[in-house]
């Protein structure tokens, strides 16, 4: 008989369009699991639990992109390792479908038993998890190669047990969806009837959460029709496929919801006000900052500014960013720093300090004048004092 390392390598490798559509899908949600946990806010907790839906469904399929081309016999230890995680499919969309739904956020206490059924699983199958690679090679052999030659092993009485649970696991995945399916609706219908009408729950979130329950009910029909017809995971590939198409269509909806595609977002800072003539706005808004000496009040602000003149204030930032290039305060801050600059050489102010001249210019603090002097005079006050 051949050696366990020969039959192994008889495991034939193949790359053809379902495998190709597989690895496509597998592209696709990895950014969307390291964008999610990275960049949402951890306090939303529905995406939080959508993040771990993409990744549940992502590691459910590189399993089946390794059964399916024959990879997995240079990981054969990880063969199956992945069961325990499709039964947390049914309880994820669930608990996602309830917090677009109600937005209740997950409770510990309650919501832990929803994952009871996996974990129940996976301590089942720990005895498979640890056994040699030859009875990892058997189980692989026999759901997708059935061709493929049996290596002679000796169970023992866990595994036999361990086994036996296995074989109850396509049960055991399609009731759980069956029961998630079945308190989507239930949670839909019951919201719906408190509030009187659908549409109450918000258009988009009426028809995200229609989309969603038709999705739950399209995987749990695809699940019968092929178990039904597959007695082994040779069918499953079909499954991989249309959560690959499901990865698609959550990637288009994170980018359809992409601030990228706000006017505002790829325009310049300003490009969408309105203001159609900067140049004769800040004429305006210069003649009276200089004619009222507006810069030498302490209280001066944009808003101020904006509400002497009745200008939007966003109008006001505009005309001076645009005609000085510079921001309200360094604007007004240069103003200042000229009419300090001339006090300085006035013999009116010689009996003012530093600290003195700073404040009868609006300054409120020492070291906001002096780092303001230094910034549009390129030199302290003492130094520009010194080369009078």
């Amino acid at each position: 008989m051949d050696s366990l390392l020969q039959l192994i390598e008889q495991i034939p490798i193949r790359h053809d369009l379902a495998s190709s559509i597989i690895f496509s899908g597998l592209l696709v949600a990895t950014p969307i699991v390291v964008v999610v946990f990275l960049r949402a806010d951890i306090k939303n907790q529905a995406i939080k639990i959508f993040g771990f839906l993409i990744l549940a469904e992502l590691l459910i399929g590189i399993d089946g992109y390794l059964c399916y081309t024959g990879l997995i016999k240079h990981a054969l230890h990880l063969n199956d390792t992945t069961e325990p995680i499709a039964l947390l499919i049914g309880p994820l969309i669930y608990l996602f479908t309830r917090s677009i739904v109600t937005k209740d956020n997950f409770k510990i206490r309650w919501d832990i038993l929803h994952f009871l059924l996996p974990f129940i699983y996976f301590l089942t199958q720990t005895i498979y998890y640890i056994q040699p690679l030859d009875l990892k090679y058997n189980a692989y052999a026999q759901a997708y190669h059935p061709g493929l030659p049996i290596y002679e092993s000796s169970y023992s009485t866990l595994f036999l047990i361990s086994d036996a649970v296995k074989d109850y696991l396509r049960w055991f995945i399609v009731i759980s969806f069956g029961v998630y399916l079945l308190l989507s609706i239930r949670l839909y219908f019951k919201k719906n009837d408190q509030e009187s009408s659908s549409l109450n729950l918000g258009e988009k979130r009426y028809l995200f959460s229609m989309n969603l329950l038709l999705l739950i009910f399209l995987v749990l029909l695809l699940i019968v029709v092929v178990f039904m017809n597959f007695q082994t995971d040779l069918g499953d590939h079909y499954i991989t496929i249309f959560f690959t198409l499901i990865n698609f269509v959550a990637a288009g909806f994170i980018m359809a919801e992409s601030r990228f595609f706000e006017r505002s977002w790829v325009a310049d800072k300003y490009d969408t006000s309105g203001l159609n003539s900067p140049s004769d706005l800040f004429d305006k808004i210069d003649t009276y900052v200089n004619k009222e000496q507006y810069f030498l009040r302490s209280d001066t602000s944009l808003t101020g500014l904006a509400t002497a003149l009745s200008i939007p204030k966003n109008y006001v930032s505009q005309a001076i960013n645009k005609e000085q290039a510079l921001n309200f305060n360094d604007y007004i801050n240069q103003y200042r720093i000229e009419e300090a600059k001339r006090r300085l050489s006035d013999e009116s102010y010689k009996h003012y300090n530093i600290e003195s001249i700073g404040e009868s210019v609006g300054f409120n603090a020492k070291t906001t004048f002096y780092a303001a002097f230094k910034k549009h005079a390129k030199q302290t006050p003492a130094a520009y004092l010194k080369s009078l």
